[in-house]
């Protein structure tokens, strides 16, 4: 089974960080249009008919009036009259922030950012089908590996973290083996990011779905 892709999450917190410093130091009453832009009242639809807690992909437009080329990765976490805001997905965050605690579930992602309907820079929104991939995995074939796997193999994983609401790819070693439904994880890399410490994952396949394990 071919490991899924993985888009630039990194790249996605710089956006994020940028538009809270926007958001601290003042922003303008009304931005002008951006061409190719969606019109206040087509976003707004479009927001309302996604949904809260639903993960989405927001591809804006550059000052220079180009499509940035990759999307914002996020979950809708507020939807109100004059903007919407989101959580920005950053599992590699998560973890990294995760470094003095045995269980990486326990903090936030990227951090909430506001996208106000004036701002006139957003070309798409779309929702994230992340989630679909779920339906194509074969438990059985995933079992099958899992149970040939001994403690201290190397591997690599690719797993659906139910928080972020995205498909995460990981390298590591099998740490701890309960039943080939229930194992521990050491993570030395998580999608690009390189773990300045390696970090325990407790995988339970019933509540974090396993897309794809390997032994490399």
């Amino acid at each position: 089974m071919k490991m899924p892709v993985k888009r630039d999450v990194f790249r996605n917190a710089l956006i994020s960080d940028f538009r809270q410093r926007e958001f601290f130091w003042g922003r303008k009453k009304k931005a002008s249009m951006r061409p190719g832009a969606l019109s206040e009242e087509k976003l707004k639809n479009i927001v309302k008919e996604i949904g809260l807690d639903k993960k989405i992909l927001i591809t804006r437009i550059d000052a220079m009036g180009d499509p940035e080329d990759v999307p914002v990765e996020a979950i809708l976490a507020g939807i109100h009259d004059d903007y919407f805001a989101v959580r920005v997905v950053n599992p590699e965050r998560k973890l990294m922030e995760a470094s003095d605690s045995k269980s990486i579930y326990l903090k936030g992602g990227g951090g909430l950012v506001d996208y106000y309907y004036t701002d006139g820079d957003i070309k798409e929104i779309i929702q994230d089908v992340d989630e679909e991939i779920m339906l194509e995995v074969e438990k059985d074939a995933i079992l099958e590996i899992i149970n040939a796997l001994e403690v201290g193999d190397d591997i690599r994983i690719s797993y659906f973290d139910p928080a972020e609401k995205t498909a995460v790819n990981c390298v590591g070693s099998m740490l701890k083996k309960f039943s080939d439904e229930h194992f521990i994880v050491l993570a030395k890399q998580i999608n690009e990011a390189e773990l300045s410490s390696p970090q325990e994952i407790d995988f339970d396949i019933n509540t974090i779905p396993v897309l794809d394990i390997q032994i490399i």
